[in-house]
């Protein structure tokens, strides 16, 4: 079995990422020298080299093409998917579904945080898809951090548990935003849905597998960006190593005493900026 189609989820508002976010889409915010969607475009590649991968756009859609467009070579044999009216995640997996005759399987990727694993781990849980409808990854947190719990037996979803109805300072499993769907498994379905009403379903048929070992980089909130920028000034591990091999981070500006030089902190997208201001301990626009 193999991936066939990836969709790298690209449609939403960027609310969570201040009044900056209003003007610059946070799908093409940068990590260092290369915007979010192109490294999520080049780590599905890796993830699955042979596969299709979609991109889905809603909102800002202008100013994601025009970046598209900027840097084509990035973004060669990908589809963008226009979309005319929200759809939310499940309803933009059933159009993708539609082109496909609903046949594949599909890795579902969020554009705006990277759950770093080998190509391997995908590998393994395919044949998962034999007997289940989908794979639902998922890491250990705490309940503190906020997110929702997923109900799991025996690798089964069994549910999912608002966040306001858990125990405080808890351990939990929550759902990362990397899936596998098997799209032969799905009902067809139209219009505006969200992922656990059309295409997770409580039905025993959804695998959960609980990941270990990787590297999660979180880049969804002004906070979670500033807090990731800052942490890979210092960090070593298997996703700046994919930054320094995609050219995200030129090699010859790191050092082993302060991690990475930067040029009065600034990173660049062409002719925007967003400074990245320690003191301060805020992103803003100039």
């Amino acid at each position: 079995m193999k991936v066939d189609h990836v969709l790298i989820l690209a449609a939403g508002k960027g609310t969570r990422m201040g009044e900056i976010g209003k003007r610059i889409p946070k799908v093409i915010w940068p990590i260092f020298e290369k915007s979010l969607l192109e490294l999520q475009v080049r780590y599905a590649r890796k993830l699955a080299p042979k596969a299709k991968i979609y991109i889905n756009v809603f909102n800002y859609k202008e100013k994601i093409l025009d970046h598209i467009e900027e840097r084509k070579d990035s973004f060669e044999s990908v589809e963008i998917l226009i979309e005319e009216e929200i759809l939310d995640i499940g309803g933009a997996i059933h159009n993708l579904a539609k082109k496909t005759s609903y046949t594949g399987n599909l890795l579902i990727l969020n554009s705006d945080q990277f759950v770093f694993i080998e190509k391997k781990i995908i590998e393994d849980h395919l044949s998962i898809l034999n007997n289940f409808k989908n794979v639902l990854f998922s890491y250990e947190v705490n309940s503190n951090d906020k997110y929702n719990a997923l109900d799991v037996e025996d690798n089964c979803l069994k549910g999912i548990i608002p966040n306001s109805k858990l125990e405080r300072d808890c351990k939990i499993q929550t759902y990362t935003g990397m899936s596998l769907i098997n799209l032969s498994q799905l009902n067809e379905d139209g219009g505006e849905s969200k992922f656990f009403d059309t295409v997770v379903k409580l039905d025993g048929r959804s695998y959960v597998s609980e990941l270990k070992d990787f590297n999660y980089w979180d880049f969804g909130t002004l906070s979670r960006y500033y807090r990731s920028m800052n942490d890979l000034l210092k960090c070593n591990d298997g996703f700046k190593e994919f930054l320094i091999e995609e050219k995200a981070i030129d090699k010859s500006i790191l050092n082993t005493e302060n991690g990475i030089s930067l040029l009065n902190g600034e990173f660049k997208i062409k002719d925007k900026s967003i400074f990245y201001q320690e003191i301060s301990e805020k992103v803003t626009e100039v």
